[in-house]
């Protein structure tokens, strides 16, 4: 049989097909082609996956209302962590955004709410102000870091920008509040302990044994999200 044509002596051999054409004369290309194509559909797939968290599901923050009346954020995003805040009874909520899109987006969300103070730069820049006047302990949430496009600091995490990457951001956000007093810490998008413990050691320097840490799970309505939160809890 021949490949790109029909045999006179076999009238059932097929005419190959264009899609066919291009495999045999561009290989590399259409390759290429399906790498694309496989790639869109997955992100796609995870911008609606994203799209039903922010919409339909909150981070549970009730276990923590009992610590403080005071809750503080970073990273604010569309907003999901300070609705689920409010829905957890915290009656002080205060968070910081760097993108400005978000940040304005959040503004009108929660205008005329004053339990809620939105703030507008880095994280490492506006905490010293937002934590100045509050109570020990407080609450804290900690997820800045560029979370694909769309969000603050991704531009530079593709070009390696090592100031961007969630760990360096971590560091100095817990220098900062480790300096205040011993809080209550809830830091997002762990990798078990493999990513965890270098935090917890750091917050166990400044208070030797005055820290209960945990890994949580994260399970919301379709997803379950392994060791991914490190909470850490003041003792004594």
């Amino acid at each position: 049989m021949h490949i790109l044509g029909r045999n006179a002596h076999d009238v059932n051999t097929p005419v190959l097909n264009r899609a066919g054409m291009v495999l045999i004369l561009y290989p590399l290309k259409f390759t290429a082609w399906l790498k694309y194509l496989w790639l869109s559909s997955l992100q796609a797939t995870e911008n609606e996956r994203i799209a039903k968290l922010i919409t339909k599901n909150l981070m549970d923050f009730q276990p923590f209302r009992k610590y403080s009346n005071t809750f503080i954020e970073t990273g604010t995003n569309h907003g999901v962590s300070v609705y689920s805040a409010l829905e957890a009874g915290f009656t002080i909520i205060k968070s910081v955004e760097l993108d400005p899109k978000l940040y304005n987006q959040c503004l009108l969300k929660f205008s005329g709410n004053n339990k809620v103070k939105l703030y507008h730069g880095k994280s490492v820049d506006r905490l010293p102000e937002m934590i100045a006047d509050i109570e020990i302990p407080s609450v804290f949430w900690l997820d800045a870091h560029p979370s694909g496009p769309g969000t603050a600091g991704h531009e530079e995490w593709l070009k390696r920008d090592k100031s961007v990457y969630q760990d360096n951001i971590l560091a100095e956000e817990l220098g900062i509040i480790l300096e205040h007093g011993r809080h209550v810490i809830l830091i997002d998008d762990q990798k078990g302990w493999k990513t965890a413990q270098q935090f917890a050691d750091m917050i166990d320097i400044c208070y030797p044994d005055s820290y209960e840490f945990t890994i949580h799970d994260e399970i919301r309505p379709g997803v379950h999200y392994k060791d991914k939160v490190l909470v850490c809890i003041p003792i004594g």
